[in-house]
């Protein structure tokens, strides 16, 4: 299902260069439950409590490579597009609506859900940590479920990814064209303007203002047009068609470019919630700067471990045949996963007062065992694979 995100179906014999995409999407998918775990620690620190909070920012960042890597991952098997348009489209984002559609409504009926247990906002807020729902009542949810068509809300912040999914599936087909007449060295200039655009957040918080072009009635600056997700895709297809290297070489590349996008986007966090005091409605674009997916941090970040993935070309059958189930379930695993974080936290992992080093890794990893348990059982129901 879903480019990146989900396999079409578990192979009884694996292949082996599927090997890594397995892996890459299993390791990217546990980052996505971790960086909103975080949502779930960051929202719950004791007072006065820097470790707490310290672990949540340290994670966080560890995690912003998540969603970029799903990105490079899609451009790898989509690019160059083999069929028409209109066919590619409606495979692909067929495919995304059914379990989009669902669990945009589930969520946005969780705070009528919430009351009608005899939960209030305290409890939602267990759930979804940074709910702006008004009450807990059918009004709320109402008034969630008619944003759908236009954009996620509140209670579906992690399904803004299928909105830029979409747009990326949208436009893949017609880029694809360049992208397969263009030489290696016109693919690598294409990158290195999309890289260029990715400093833009960082020049524009520097010199306070608008940069190349852009002004009050003109968004569209000079790189405008090689900004976006559609670089991660460019990149992901690139490195995954070079010429294999080394480990020790790939070692020597990946852990130096990780470890510089991972200090500028820990520190950089850090201290924009100290000089923020937690203000994010104040401080929102500051807060937001150095955990940008576009950025030239996070995509250092992105590279390295797409190029350490590439590397992983065969694990035990028994872990292959897991992976290929936890994939196969992955979109669903995506679309729901959110509200079973706060529940493991709060009422699992919270109550076993273990060290605070270990809580934040330990309900990612309890949320995602339990959420691909459901979903596998989900899709063993009838209809079960059209929303999971």
């Amino acid at each position: 299902m879903t480019g990146a995100i989900s396999r079409c179906s578990a192979e009884p014999k694996r292949r082996e260069y599927d090997t890594w995409l397995d892996v890459l999407r299993f390791v990217a998918m546990f980052f996505v439950v971790v960086s909103h775990a975080g949502d779930t620690f960051n929202m719950n620190a004791p007072e006065g409590d820097d470790f707490f909070s310290l672990m949540g920012q340290l994670w966080g960042s560890l995690a912003r490579f998540c969603v970029p890597i799903f990105a490079m991952m899609t451009g790898y098997l989509l690019l160059p597009v083999r069929t028409g348009w209109g066919a590619f489209e409606k495979k692909r984002i067929g495919r995304l609506m059914g379990p989009f559609l669902f669990w945009s409504v589930a969520y946005c009926l969780l705070p009528l859900l919430v009351g009608a247990c005899g939960g209030d906002l305290a409890t939602l807020k267990n759930f979804i940590p940074f709910t702006d729902a008004p009450a807990c009542d059918w009004s709320t949810s109402l008034m969630y479920l008619k944003r759908i068509p236009l954009s996620f809300c509140m209670m579906t912040t992690h399904l803004w990814y299928v909105y830029m999914l979409i747009g990326l599936y949208l436009v893949l087909p017609i880029f694809s064209a360049w992208y397969e007449k263009s030489s290696q060295r016109e693919k690598v200039a294409f990158l290195g303007l999309w890289g260029a655009s990715l400093a833009l957040p960082y020049l524009r918080h520097a010199l306070k203002g608008w940069v190349l072009g852009e002004c009050a009635w003109n968004d569209c600056g000079m790189l405008y047009s090689f900004a976006g997700f559609l670089g991660y895709a460019v990149l992901g297809s690139v490195l995954g068609r070079m010429r294999a290297l080394s480990w020790s070489r790939t070692l020597l590349i990946a852990v130096p470019l990780f470890a510089a996008g991972f200090v500028v986007t820990f520190l950089g966090y850090r201290h924009a919630m100290t000089v923020s005091g937690g203000d994010y409605d104040k401080y929102a674009d500051l807060i937001e700067l150095y955990w940008q997916f576009l950025s030239p941090n996070v995509a250092a970040m992105s590279a390295a471990v797409f190029l350490v993935g590439k590397k992983i070309d065969s694990v035990p059958m028994p872990v292959a045949r897991a992976l290929a189930d936890i994939n196969v379930c992955g979109f669903g695993i995506y679309c729901c996963h959110y509200a079973f974080i706060g529940a493991a936290y709060h009422w699992c992992i919270r109550p076993l007062d273990l060290p605070v080093v270990l809580q934040l890794p330990v309900t990612s990893f309890a949320a995602y065992m339990v959420v691909w348990g459901f979903v596998h059982g989900l899709r063993k129901l009838p209809g079960g694979k059209r929303i999971a």
